[in-house]
């Protein structure tokens, strides 16, 4: 399955075929070590399925604790178990502002099941006390990390990408 990323990845593309004879097909979507790839003018990631995992897990979750269990429980539940699904390797990957601020919807939408209200004020008051507000640091957090890592590694790819990895890392720096 390939797609097509560049300017030109909405035009159609002559028939590929591999050396023993099957076609290639082309796709919108795919998925590579369990992210989704999109075709775009940039290299791009689809959330939906990250998304879809988080309230099927928290879902799973407040049915078994739901009431029964106090709100703080529930929501440190909620950060110890479903973040890290949401929040599945989009550090190692390019993210627009829009792909950046989509799991705070999902958060806010959890934290409305959670307290049983609907005001956006109660939901960023209830998120800030939790420490689960703002996911753009939390996510700037998890991409240092990551990018240090990347280029304290002494491998073929790392060293590949360290340029670039080092560059990251500075315009993060000049950010916090």
């Amino acid at each position: 399955m390939g797609i097509r990323i560049g300017p030109r990845h909405k035009h159609n593309c002559c028939e590929l075929t591999t050396m023993d004879g099957h076609k290639i097909q082309w796709s919108y979507e795919t998925r590579y070590i369990g992210e989704y790839l999109i075709s775009s003018t940039i290299f791009s990631i689809s959330l939906d399925n990250e998304k879809k995992s988080f309230y099927r897990a928290f879902k799973a979750l407040f049915s078994k604790v739901g009431r029964v269990a106090s709100e703080h429980v529930v929501v440190e539940l909620l950060k110890t178990k479903c973040f890290r699904i949401l929040l599945y390797d989009m550090e190692a990957c390019p993210l627009t502002k829009t792909q950046i601020n989509s799991p705070s919807y999902v958060i806010s939408s959890s934290f409305r099941k959670i307290f049983n209200v609907s005001s956006n004020v109660i939901i960023y008051l209830c998120t800030s006390t939790y420490n689960c507000s703002n996911i753009e640091d939390i996510l700037r957090i998890r991409k240092r990390t990551f990018l240090q890592k990347c280029c304290a590694l002494d491998n073929i790819v790392c060293a590949l990408c360290g340029h670039q990895a080092e560059t990251e890392l500075v315009s993060l720096e000049t950010l916090t």
